[in-house]
Parts: structure tokens; C-alpha cells; sequence
């Protein structure tokens, strides 16, 4: 069989007409000018998988190539000699739209198992083995831009801050490490506290106003516990810091152009784990709470007071998917 092409020497980009002879026992030459070049077995050369009519490329001895645009031939004598059978059933399968769906469903079903379980087993399991000065640096810097942006200083008096922090650490022993409740003016942010790594809780003066009853507070205390115990804010990070590579490990080069195409879908998954960390924290509170002999309706009632301070914006204000807490109605409800 002969088949026409181009010749490129070793280490030169210039090409020359040539075509390769293959005879019937697999034997193969190929012709260059006058010149005829034995190549050995045509099925011991190595040649480039077919995708759809681009030219193949066969590489020759000492770095030179022989690129052809007759594809037909090169499968014919593949078939023939039973060589790189991998690349015939690869060029068989992106060549009909049945299995480039199938492909693609496949891919969908792996991606969805990935960021659904995976990816969260995978941020847990980096988490819990960064070392202490990790956490504290993380939850440290946080505080940090916190206090520079969103926070100011607590108004509340000195002698009611140590007082709600000796009440917080007479139930917080024996649940890790000591943790250090700080309180500041919430600002924009209003009524609300916030766990950060390193054992820090921040209370905000405005929550500690709306509470009634300190147990109310120490139920807003042991869900941001539960926050610490699972060491959600170091998932958190590991989570989206792997979920913004995703799409780009999948899609290639992002441009500006596709950005909000996959940063839709990576803003919904974010959301999705906020909320799978707060019924989490949730649970524990739960937990915490009984287990000391407080009863769970505490937390019930301050978590109302906060739905009916924010109002419907808090309440239902935007669909379940686009909230980062579950909503307080069913929050309520399970407490």
C-alpha cells in the first residue's frame, strides 16, 4: 500500500513530498527523492490517534516525522496489522454523537458525586490535619479584616463581658481547646455571631441586647461551637478554593467571557455547603444543649427574635438555594 505525505528531517521544520510503502507482511519504507529508507514493521511505529480529518503524524527514527492526510489508509493498515487498537475505538467513540452523550452524562454524574461527596470528605479531612498555628493564623486574620471593615468596639460593660465569658466556659469544657468569646458593635451586620478558626466567637452587642435570658445566648454559643468542633470555616476555605479550580480543570483557560457560566453554578455549591455546615452546628447545639440539661427551646427563641428583627429578608425573603442558612422557620421548628 502506498500512502503520500510530507517528510520532515530530524530537528528541522522544512518538509519535503514523500510517501511510505507498507507490503503485505507489515515491512515499510518510505521514499523520499530517490532515496528509499527502511522503517522496520509498520506496526512497531508510533502514530498519532485519528481525530476527525486532521493529519496524522508517524514518527520516524532519529526525531524525523511523516504526516499524511489520508486517514482511510492509516485505519486500513491498523485493522490489518491489530496495532494501536486504543486509538480505534477512542476515534469509534468520539466519532458518534450516541456515545459523546453518554460521555458527557457520565462526566455530569461524576462531577455531581465529586462536589456532593467527595469534595466536602476531601476539604474535612485537609482540615483536621493543619496544624494549630494554621487555624489560629486563619481565624486571626479574619478577625483582623473583620475589625477594619464590619466591626467596632464593644460597648457592653467590662463586667458583663466577663461575665458571659465565665458563663460560656463553664459549659465549654471538654470540648476541645479553650475558646476565646470576644465581643464587638456589629455595625451592618447587626445582631449575629460568628465562630472563627482558632477558637475565637465573636458576640455582637446588639445579639447580646436582643437575647432575654442567657441561655439564649449560650445556645447561639454552642451553635457557633458546633462551627469549631467541625472546623467549618478551614473547610470552607479548602471547599472553595478546590470548587473555583474545578471548572477550570474541566473547561480549560477561563475567560471573562464564560466566568458567570461557571461561576453560577460554583456560587450554588458554595451556598449548599454553608448550609450543610450550619444544620450541622445546628445539630450539635441541639446536642450540647441537652446534654447540659438546657432545654433546646432557648435557642428556638432567640433565633425567632432574630427572624422577626430581620424580617422577611430573613424569613423567606429569597429562595432555599440562594440562602447560606437554612430558614429560621425550619431551623425553629427542629430546636
Amino acid at each position: 500500500m502506498r500512502i503520500t505525505g510530507d517528510y520532515y528531517p530530524p530537528g528541522r521544520s522544512s518538509r519535503r513530498p514523500a510517501w511510505l510503502e507498507v507490503d503485505g507482511a507489515g515491512g515499510c519504507w518510505l521514499h523520499v527523492g530517490e532515496e528509499r529508507l527502511r522503517q522496520g514493521r509498520f506496526s512497531d511505529l508510533e502514530i498519532s490517534p485519528r481525530l476527525g480529518d486532521t493529519p496524522r503524524v508517524i514518527r520516524l527514527a532519529r526525531g524525523a516525522a511523516f504526516e499524511t492526510r489520508d486517514n482511510d489508509a492509516i485505519d486500513r493498515l491498523l485493522a490489518r496489522f491489530e496495532a494501536q487498537t486504543g486509538y480505534r475505538w477512542l476515534h469509534w467513540l468520539e466519532s458518534r454523537w450516541s456515545a459523546v452523550a453518554l460521555g458527557v452524562v457520565v462526566t455530569g454524574v461524576l462531577v455531581w458525586g465529586f462536589l456532593n461527596r467527595g469534595l466536602p470528605w476531601v476539604a474535612e479531612q485537609v482540615a483536621v490535619r493543619l496544624p494549630p498555628e494554621v487555624s489560629r493564623s486563619v481565624g486571626q486574620g479574619a478577625l483582623d479584616m473583620l475589625d477594619h471593615s464590619v466591626f467596632a468596639p464593644s460597648r457592653l460593660p467590662a463586667a458583663r463581658q466577663r461575665a458571659l465569658q465565665a458563663y460560656f466556659q463553664r459549659y465549654a469544657h471538654g470540648y476541645g481547646e479553650p475558646v476565646h468569646v470576644l465581643f464587638r458593635s456589629g455595625g451592618p451586620i447587626g445582631a449575629n455571631a460568628l465562630a472563627l478558626a482558632g477558637s475565637r466567637i465573636v458576640f455582637t452587642d446588639e445579639l447580646v441586647a436582643l437575647a432575654k435570658d442567657d441561655r439564649e445566648l449560650l445556645a447561639v454559643f454552642a451553635h457557633e461551637l458546633g462551627h469549631l468542633h467541625h472546623r467549618h470555616l478551614l473547610r470552607r476555605v479548602v471547599q472553595d478554593s478546590l470548587i473555583s479550580l474545578l471548572p477550570a480543570l474541566l473547561l480549560g483557560d477561563v475567560s471573562a467571557a464564560s466566568s458567570l457560566v461557571y461561576g453560577i453554578p460554583v456560587l450554588l455549591m458554595e451556598l449548599k455547603y454553608s448550609r450543610a455546615f450550619e444544620t450541622e452546628a445546628d445539630r450539635f447545639a441541639y446536642c450540647f444543649l441537652r446534654a447540659n440539661g438546657i432545654s433546646p427551646e432557648h435557642f428556638a427563641a432567640i433565633m425567632s427574635r432574630l427572624a422577626a428583627a430581620a424580617g422577611a429578608a430573613c424569613e423567606g425573603g429569597l429562595p432555599d438555594y440562594l440562602a447560606t442558612h437554612p430558614a429560621p422557620r425550619v431551623r425553629i421548628q427542629r430546636f
